[in-house]
């Protein structure tokens, strides 16, 4: 049988969700799906050592009573956890049938409230209020408080999560499960919009932090606003990739909202965290991370994204106050720094700890000031960084990260400020950081590199002389300079010579010969424009079918060709010495490309890296089933063996995904149209008023109808008959593609059914040697598509600023006076004609 690829794992996840969505919103159902996965993944592991310790048994001359016996016993199944019969998915029953969750026929909400029960009692250190607290499957809600999820919803549910085998043996890759768990959690995380904010920090966002902190193997690390524990998870990830034993490193983390701090406590076991402390309850007021002494147990790395501008706790309401240096009043919406000292106060001596912050804690007065002296004054303050806008969930502000550390702190007497709120990629509803900014960033931080506009280092004296004042565009002002305007040559016409040296030494620098297409001499200090240059279009075509950027792409396509065909003979190795050396391949590789791609001097340091780093995301799961179990046919994806094999059935899917979507969509416009109450497009689809309406209406003239014939009325059969006609192309209209679309939402779900059977068949046909060819085609293709991106990005910036050269000078004054005069003449003339002169 397939191993349970990631791929495979994730739709069948998503298959999960689509059972509940609808009643409920993401930010509500994703408990119900993290729980289902947590409670089939701990019976699948038990069955499998279940299944080994029967076969232990009957090697041994224990009675039958013994052997079951031990079979009940917990202490066998350690270091697993132990699933009592109430909590089991399925088991033969003594008479020869079968019971367990998977064939519980009636009030299976209560069945499966039962099943989490009775794991967190026989669990109690490991699991105790993980389950129980945020996860009840008879929940109600609506007017009407009638359960969400009835039986046969859950019925579904179950037999959605019965079709995967979640034991270890069955995983592709050891960390399948862990991977499979966070894309859920960013997953909630979108479609919750807002609320996402509250459980997830965006990946991109986080791995900044870890590589700013660099942890290394055997250190304590802590995020007293843990979340998901998405920052715990990277930060192990992290000194892994760095060829560090993530087992050596002590996890620990609080966080205050219960359902949210038992995602964080499955995602710590689904990822196989050995060393974690997970506490549920309120950082502020109770830290519940203390020494032996009863006080702040005290850590080398702090990492945290604590919810911005909460209000504080009053001093009543808080233990251990010494850890506050400055009080902030009850009730201020500025909670901000509460949770930043208690995290300096959570450091260890040599500790380092990396904060996300609203603005506001850079300038605010009062105890925020003070706070700020103190930080300064002590050397705690060792950078401020400035991020861009719309990264967060939820919230459309800027944030910061403040870095503190407690090493060499007599010595520390300025601070570096990096503006970075420029770099980013951006999105639709959220903007995000690309690999190449975290990477410019990082590298900033660590070589305390100063550059114009983006970072300096800036002495304490000067900062107290602001008033400790820490907005970054005091001491780093990256407000672009105002765009050169030449007068002479908007009067008179040309091209000034100082613009065209500038674009030659900036946007236009790698291609040599580009600017002449557009220019050509004229008088001293001026060019002029060529015919190419009269029309942006032509400008375009001309940029794109530019030899000198064709050359350059050529060039970068060879080098990286010729490096991955050396690169795969090493990856032909990892199937060979496993997991470890997969992550040194990734580090070794990236060292590689930097080194070759450079001379090549187009893309900079950090777009090889981000390049690569985009790269690695795309290779990373390959990876680690190559590592695991070499090449077979489960590293080809479903769709590449429909391809070669079967394209009517691509083809078939692709027509029915594409009519659901037109279908959902023009029911979903209809929806927003009444919302927004603006006239919706005719589409066939009516408005629920108006359908309501309509058949109200057809119902009364059917009864008015059965009257008329058994009366015998002709003449108002016939009107009624009338109106019946008028109203039913409508009302048939919309109910067709009604059943159209339910139609077609079943025979895809039962076509996806048979599809997965054949996928399966002609996978069994695939032999090693195709498996590589295609992993290793597929990988070639991602590792020049990730540095073509960056080309092409950097092709377009050169594009724009001829573009902008072509607008700004090929129309001048006299060509608008000359313009003017010729259409005022037209009028005049017309006028004339017309007799008003």
């Amino acid at each position: 049988m397939t191993k349970l690829t990631l791929s495979k794992l994730e739709t069948r996840l998503m298959a999960a969700a689509d059972i509940l969505r609808g009643k409920m919103d993401a930010s509500e159902y994703k408990t119900y799906i993290f729980g289902m996965l947590f409670l089939k993944r701990l019976n699948d592991q038990f069955a499998a050592k279940r299944k080994s310790l029967i076969a232990e048994n009957a090697k041994g001359n224990l009675s039958p009573k013994l052997q079951a016996e031990r079979l009940e016993r917990a202490e066998f199944y350690a270091p697993q956890f132990f699933v009592p019969k109430e909590a089991r998915w399925s088991y033969d029953l003594e008479n020869g049938g079968k019971s367990g969750i998977l064939y519980s026929t009636e009030d299976v909400g209560t069945v499966l409230n039962k099943a989490l029960a009775a794991i967190e009692e026989a669990n109690p250190e490991q699991l105790g209020g993980v389950l129980t607290a945020s996860i009840n499957f008879n929940i109600t809600g609506g007017n009407d408080k009638k359960r969400l999820m009835d039986d046969q919803k859950l019925r579904d549910l179950i037999g959605e999560f019965d079709k995967v085998d979640l034991q270890d043996d069955n995983l592709d890759f050891p960390d399948v499960l862990g991977a499979a768990y966070e894309y859920l959690i960013k997953y909630f995380a979108d479609s919750a919009g807002k609320k996402g904010g509250e459980f997830y920090t965006p990946s991109e966002v986080v791995r900044l932090l870890v590589q700013l902190l660099e942890p290394v193997e055997k250190m304590h690390i802590y995020d007293p606003t843990v979340g998901s524990g998405g920052m715990l998870i990277q930060t192990a990830n992290y000194v892994e990739e760095k060829g560090g034993d993530k087992n050596t490193l002590l996890l620990a983390g609080q966080e205050d909202n219960s359902a949210t701090w038992a995602i964080c406590k499955m995602n710590m076991i689904l990822h196989g965290i050995v060393n974690s402390d997970i506490r549920n309850g309120d950082t502020l007021k109770e830290p519940l991370h203390l020494n032996s002494s009863g006080g702040l147990k005290t850590f080398d790395r702090v990492l945290a994204n604590p919810p911005f501008s909460m209000k504080a706790p009053g001093d009543a309401e808080v233990q251990l106050p010494g850890r506050f240096d400055v009080f902030i009043p009850k009730g201020s919406k500025k909670a901000d720094f509460m949770f930043l000292q208690h995290m300096v106060a959570s450091l260890n001596d040599q500790g380092k700890a990396a904060v996300i912050m609203p603005h506001g804690v850079l300038f605010r007065g009062s105890q925020e000031k003070e706070y700020r002296r103190i930080l300064l004054n002590k050397g705690y303050l060792e950078a401020v960084i400035g991020l861009p806008m719309g990264l967060f969930y939820g919230t459309g502000i800027p944030a910061c990260v403040l870095v503190i550390n407690k090493q060499d702190i007599a010595k520390r007497r300025s601070v570096l400020f990096i503006n970075a709120d420029r770099d980013f990629k951006e999105g639709k509803n959220q903007n995000s950081l690309r690999p190449e900014d975290i990477e410019k960033i990082a590298h900033v931080f660590n070589k305390r590199i100063e550059q114009p506009g983006y970072s300096r280092i800036v002495p304490v004296n000067e900062l107290a002389a602001e008033d400790y004042n820490l907005s970054i565009r005091r001491y780093v002002d990256n407000t672009p300079s105002p765009e050169r305007q030449d007068v002479r040559a908007h009067v008179h016409g040309g091209v000034p010579q100082l613009e065209i040296d500038e674009l030659q030494a900036g946007a236009l620098k790698h291609y040599q010969g580009l600017i002449e297409l557009f220019v050509r001499k004229d008088k001293p200090g001026y060019q002029q424009f060529t015919e190419l240059a009269r029309n942006k279009e032509v400008i375009k075509t001309a940029v794109e079918s530019f030899s000198g950027i064709q050359d350059i792409e050529a060039k970068y396509k060879n080098t990286l060709e010729s490096w991955f065909k050396k690169a795969a003979t090493k990856i032909d190795e990892i199937a060979k010495q496993g997991k470890s050396s997969a992550y040194e391949l990734r580090r070794q590789f990236s060292n590689e490309l930097l080194k070759t791609l450079k001379p090549l001097e187009v893309l900079d340091e950090f777009q090889i890296l981000g390049s690569y780093a985009d790269f690695s995301k795309v290779i990373t799961d390959d990876l680690a089933s190559i590592a695991a179990g070499g090449y077979d046919n489960r590293l080809v994806p479903d769709n590449e063996i429909l391809a070669t094999t079967r394209p009517d059935i691509l083809e078939i899917t692709r027509e029915m995904t594409y009519r659901i979507a037109e279908l959902e969509a023009i029911f979903q416009e209809l929806k927003e149209a009444e919302e927004d109450d603006v006239e919706p497009r005719d589409s066939g689809v009516l408005p629920k008023s108006l359908l309501d309406e309509l058949k109200e209406v057809k119902k009364d003239l059917d009864k008015s109808f059965k009257v008329a014939k058994k009366a015998k009325d002709a003449v108002k059969m016939a009107i009624i008959q009338k109106q019946l006609d008028e109203i039913k192309p409508q009302l048939d209209g919309h109910l067709a593609l009604e059943k159209e679309l339910k139609d077609l939402k079943k025979n895809i779900k039962e076509f996806n059914l048979s599809k997965e059977k054949l996928i399966e068949e002609l996978r069994a046909n695939v032999t090693p040697q195709q498996a590589r060819e295609n992993v290793l085609k597929r990988w070639e293709s991602a590792l020049v598509e990730a540095y073509f991106l960056r080309l092409r990005a950097a092709k377009n910036v050169a594009e724009q600023a001829l573009l902008n050269l072509q607008n700004k000078y090929s129309v001048t004054l006299r060509d608008i006076e000359e313009s003017r005069n010729s259409e005022a003449k037209k009028l005049t003339q017309f006028l004339r004609e017309l007799g008003y002169e």
